[in-house]
């Protein structure tokens, strides 16, 4: 798992993607299946007016349907802009309301201690037809040869 980023002009981007060295086991590969399902679930559900408890919720309950949702140990997400983390919080004790032209992450992940972890992360604002990502990279779990 690599989490990234750039800083441009004092602003911040984030973004993870997760690879494996030469092949990924069934488990990696399912896992990795589900969070990517859960990432693309995240960024239809980030609305204007949302609130950031009710897209994490969203989330969260998907997990659970899969019987892993004590897996999913932190918040669905965060505003990003002159600090990496920064309001609103996607997250189970938010209080922030989304508005139009947050820049906020979407990145749901899966970890199992002594394991793996896995996490996909954009980045994106809110817009009147909802998150729009900064980026189109493949959400795919990447194998290096």
């Amino acid at each position: 798992m690599i989490d990234f980023g750039a800083k441009y002009q004092s602003y911040h981007s984030d973004f993870t993607r997760c690879f494996a060295y030469q092949k990924a086991s069934a488990e990696i590969m399912n896992i990795h299946e589900i969070v990517k399902n859960a990432q693309s679930l995240g960024e239809k559900s980030i609305k204007i007016d949302s609130s950031g408890q009710e897209v994490d919720q969203i989330v969260r309950n998907f997990f659970q349907k899969q019987g892993l949702d004590s897996y999913f140990s932190h918040g669905l997400g965060h505003g990003l802009g002159l600090e990496i983390h920064e309001l609103p919080k996607l997250s189970p004790k938010s209080t922030d309301i989304l508005a139009a032209n947050q820049v906020v992450t979407c990145e749901p992940g899966l970890y199992f201690p002594e394991k793996f972890g896995i996490r996909l992360e954009n980045c994106g604002v809110i817009s009147t037809s909802g998150f729009q990502a900064f980026n189109q990279m493949s959400m795919d779990l990447q194998i290096i040869k």
